[in-house]
């Protein structure tokens, strides 16, 4: 059976999260809006939605993203508020496929329980917004300034990622993963009590651990790391963070 969930909060000095996490079904979505962009926390939920209301055409980007920009046009608001990362998941029977433009984190655990963690990072932390596609200038700007591929951490047995249609797209089989995790950028945003960068592996790892991969059970994890966790392992979380995951069986 498989079960889904999705969670977002607000990092504690920020005033508005910009960060979207939603789920339904067998697809769940996380968004990081630009902070020097504006309302791109309304940005990244149309864009979230979108993806959501139309999964099987998610490689035909100028499809969904020209109707998250009438969406924003409708309320009054310029295409640069689409201005968000985008990381898509969806399970079938067989796989989970993970679809990213921009940055971020995805991991998967194994069979044998074991983490595969993938971090995505932007040059001159500046992301590939799928945004820029209905800008060809904002386009062309962005590749002279950062190219289009993130830099990509992850361990050599990770599975190898596909780029489609301005996708990164990976695909974990059945048989060798049982869960998949996505999130915003802000799980790599943790420091330590000294302020140095907590390691990626471990807060995944924190965040990937589930006494039952049943219900609300990503709100429920992320909800007790952020109020309890954090402060009893003496961490701070820098950002907001948007988390979903897609379990295949309790994880």
């Amino acid at each position: 059976m498989l079960h889904v969930d999705a969670h977002f909060v607000r990092a504690p000095d920020h005033v508005v999260g910009q960060d979207y996490a939603i789920a339904r079904g067998s697809v769940a979505v996380v968004c990081d809006g630009c902070s020097g962009s504006a309302h791109t926390d309304v940005g990244a939920r149309l864009l979230a939605h979108a993806c959501l209301a139309d999964p099987d055409r998610v490689e035909q980007p100028d499809r969904w993203l020209r109707a998250a920009s009438r969406a924003a046009t409708v309320v009054g608001l310029p295409d640069t508020a689409l201005d968000a990362t985008c990381l898509l998941a969806t399970a079938s029977a067989e796989t989970i496929t993970v679809h990213v433009m921009g940055d971020g984190v995805l991991a998967a655990r194994r069979v044998d329980g074991s983490l595969a963690v993938i971090h995505l990072v932007a040059a001159h932390e500046a992301p590939a917004y799928p945004s820029y596609r209905l800008d060809p200038d904002r386009a062309c700007a962005h590749r002279a300034l950062a190219g289009i591929e993130p830099n990509s951490r992850a361990p050599e047995d990770a599975p190898v990622p596909q780029r489609v249609s301005g996708w990164l797209r990976w695909t974990f089989p059945r048989r060798d993963f049982k869960a998949v995790l996505v999130a915003t950028d802000g799980a790599a945003a943790c420091t330590d009590a000294a302020g140095e960068a907590c390691a990626l592996e471990a807060v995944v790892d924190a965040l990937f651990r589930y006494p039952t991969a049943r219900g609300e059970f990503v709100t429920r994890r992320l909800r007790r790391f952020v109020r309890r966790e954090l402060a009893q392992r003496g961490w701070r979380c820098n950002d907001d963070l948007g988390l979903a995951a897609l379990c295949w069986e309790d994880a």
